[in-house]
């Protein structure tokens, strides 16, 4: 079965592309959908966290839940910028795994270290400066590791 070059696709098909590999940015989000929250996570020493997924679970219901569409990731900096649209109480949760319960070592934290302890939120603002801590689940702070 013959297969085209993962790199060079264009150089095997006639084909024009269907679709780009481009994917949003924190100003891409922030300038397209201008309303939202925004923070930076960082670690227990202070340094920004790359890659971390912050997740805004709705906390005005009997259960934390989330929307898929309500997940982030940080950039360099360890900023995020996560778009809203739907007015309510938002708990952010920061982690570097997604799809499975943490580890006792998988950095996690908190907004205001209590999930429960909701943003309230309206359509058509920007809330800034939800910044988070992560330390690992069950590890203990992990500047007191040094």
């Amino acid at each position: 079965v013959p297969c085209y070059p993962k790199a060079d696709r264009l150089a095997f098909v006639g084909s024009p592309k269907i679709k780009e590999n481009t994917y949003p940015t924190i100003e891409d989000l922030a300038e397209r959908d201008g309303y939202g929250i925004k923070g930076r996570v960082m670690d227990a020493r202070g340094n920004p966290v790359q890659g971390a997924y912050v997740i805004a679970y709705r906390v005005d219901s009997p259960t934390l839940t989330h929307e898929s569409k309500n997940i982030a990731v940080t950039d360099a900096q360890g900023n995020y910028f996560m778009p809203l649209d739907t007015s309510g109480s938002y708990g952010p949760v920061a982690r570097i795994t997604l799809g499975r319960a943490p580890k006792p070592d998988d950095l996690t934290g908190l907004h205001n270290k209590n999930p429960w302890k909701g943003i309230a939120f309206q359509t058509g603002q920007v809330i800034e400066n939800i910044n988070i801590t992560i330390r690992p689940t069950f590890g203990g702070d992990e500047a007191d590791k040094k």
